[in-house]
């Protein structure tokens, strides 16, 4: 009986330790530290980036809202979301709506706001965005395996039968929509029909505090401060065989900066912290190739610098 009731006991405390694993390793939305930057594009020419980030949280009607905002001058487009149970919500125009949730497969349909760059509050045309996933699969980033979901906004095409209006959105787990911010539609005109040579917005990069990935290196200039990263340092010799040296223009606020160099796949090669006073990195030790530099001072993640490294 004894040897029973510790075989029972040694049961449960497995069932608890597996409970606090998959606790422990859960993946809420935003994730701590979660940082977005989107590369902008107008027709076939790069006009910049913007960039996103969780600011704090605010209480609204009892529930407890993350606070994600644009960090540009330019913008002042704010987004508050919650996560329970695989999904996240968004309160918009007075009134909270399914953001996205992990709980899809392919066929289901939900419905969630619809917001154009003008106005956030409301559209032209329609309030909701009906979204029909239309494919499912697991996909590998660093090394992490993630879930991502193609979702198709159909309203367009039922409205006008015209299937060349439609618009798909890509979502991965733990990093949110890749194209477009999130679930911003082309400017509409004036019969609601989109203007598909609008702005396009596409994930250049994200990060959180566990986990970093390029999905591509945004270019161009000419929106707001944030997007002039590459005339805020000079590094030189580029390419280089040895070494890059660093120097900070315009008088930099910080006095440190953690520099992190990425490969073109997205993966971290090497970290370590620079100063004005020291600002050489040794690169004699890694191959020859195309390489990503991002610095950023120690209490300011969000003061990004960008720019592309060659290492001969």
């Amino acid at each position: 009986m004894e040897k029973t009731q510790f075989l029972l006991l040694r049961f449960v405390l497995l069932l608890f330790l597996i409970s606090g694993l998959k606790a422990a390793s859960a993946q809420t939305w935003p994730m701590p530290g979660a940082h977005w930057t989107y590369c902008i594009t107008l027709g076939p020419s790069p006009a910049g980036s913007t960039e996103m980030t969780v600011t704090g949280d605010t209480v609204i009607n009892g529930y407890t809202y993350n606070i994600i905002e644009h960090l540009d001058n330019n913008e002042n487009k704010i987004l508050y979301t919650r996560y329970s149970n695989d999904t996240v919500y968004r309160f918009v125009n007075e009134q909270e709506y399914i953001f996205f949730t992990y709980n899809l497969d392919v066929g289901d349909i939900y419905t969630t706001f619809r917001s154009l760059p003008t106005n956030w509050s409301d559209s032209t045309c329609s309030s909701t965005m009906p979204l029909k996933v239309i494919n499912s699969e697991m996909v590998e980033l660093d090394g992490e395996m993630l879930q991502q979901w193609t979702l198709r906004d159909t309203l367009y095409d039922d409205l006008y039968g015209n299937d060349a209006l439609r618009i798909d959105y890509t979502l991965i787990q733990r990093i949110g929509i890749i194209n477009s911010y999130p679930f911003i539609n082309p400017t509409a005109g004036g019969d609601c029909i989109p203007i598909i040579d609008g702005p396009k917005h596409s994930l250049g990069t994200y990060e959180d505090d566990s986990f970093y990935y390029m999905f591509e290196l945004c270019e161009g200039s000419g929106v707001g401060d944030e997007m002039q990263s590459s005339d805020r340092i000079r590094i030189t010799p580029n390419p280089a065989r040895d070494f890059f040296e660093i120097e900070f223009l315009y008088g930099r606020a910080a006095r440190e900066y953690y520099a992190r160099l990425f490969d073109v796949t997205g993966h971290e090669i090497l970290s370590t912290q620079i100063s004005k006073e020291n600002s050489r990195i040794d690169v004699s030790g890694i191959k020859p190739g195309f390489y990503m530099i991002r610095l950023h001072s120690p209490n300011n993640k969000s003061d990004v610098i960008a720019k592309p490294l060659i290492k001969e």
